[in-house]
């Protein structure tokens, strides 16, 4: 690469020596119009005050070294010899002007493309999560989903509880089973946000065992039905591992299912117009 741009640099310096003795005139015109060009440019950007990095910036910068470099090939005595150079330098700063701005957008275009493959690695590793959790790949903004599952360390340490999680991964609660209702043989488990509180319990009525139902009974912490946890009929005759949430008043608020990439995790998805 360097052998190629040093030969294509001989090539410039030879054609421009070349021109300033075969053609001087011609040569001369070019100059002349190219230094005019140039100082025109510079007082009226300079007016302007244009930014260093803006179009107006960057031909303010090339002419300024292109007049730059006339002034100090001007020091040289041969006629002939200064015009030449001063062809070749104007070939060569605009050659390589050319070239670094052909850099600069070659660089831009593979940044821009890196991230938007880095963006679509990103958004596919979400979707495969999703997916593996059991969560819908591109869920409803009416509703929130969360993780029910049991922490590592409630795993370590042979707990009977299962943590909340939404959708961001952020704990809200956990579900757990006391100390009392586990010495009383309470088939009862107790609701707590994140901070440790109680919210309430989930358990089975008297009249549902009595009834051999497969329902749960959701109540807030003074006692108040809030609602309850079942498998509809329609689930149970699809087989399908689904149980529906519903409010005191029978309102379906949301379902439970079972993630397929973990049995110990459940998904519930409720609605965001539900208490």
């Amino acid at each position: 690469m360097l052998t190629e741009i040093i030969i294509l640099l001989l090539i410039i310096l030879a054609v421009g020596i070349l021109l300033s003795f075969a053609a001087s005139s011609f040569t001369e015109s070019i100059i002349l119009r190219v230094t005019d060009w140039c100082l025109k440019k510079m007082e009226a950007y300079e007016t302007k005050g244009a930014s260093r990095f803006s179009v107006s910036g960057i031909i303010k910068t090339f002419c300024s070294i292109i007049v730059g470099t006339f002034n100090y090939i001007d020091k040289i005595e041969n006629s002939r010899l200064r015009t030449g150079l001063k062809l070749n330098a104007v070939s060569v700063i605009v050659s390589i002007t050319f070239a670094l701005i052909s850099f600069l957008l070659i660089v831009s275009f593979y940044i821009v493309m890196t991230v938007i493959a880095l963006y679509l690695l990103y958004y596919l590793l979400e979707l495969w999560y999703r997916h593996e959790k059991g969560l819908p790949l591109f869920p409803d903004k009416n509703d929130d989903y969360y993780e029910v599952k049991t922490s590592w360390w409630d795993k370590f340490a042979g707990k009977d509880r299962k943590t909340v999680y939404n959708s961001e991964g952020n704990k809200v609660g956990d579900i757990s089973k006391s100390a009392f209702d586990k010495f009383a043989g309470k088939d009862r488990q107790t609701i707590r946000d994140a901070e440790g509180n109680k919210l309430g319990d989930i358990s089975k009525s008297a009249l549902d065992k009595f009834a051999g139902k497969d329902r749960l009974t959701i109540k807030d912490i003074d006692g108040n039905k809030k609602g309850d946890i079942s498998k509809s009929a329609l689930d149970k005759f699809a087989g399908k591992d689904r149980q529906t949430i519903r409010d005191a008043k029978g309102d379906k608020l949301g379902d439970i299912t079972r993630s397929p990439g973990d049995d110990d995790t459940q998904i519930i998805r409720m609605k965001k117009d539900k208490d």
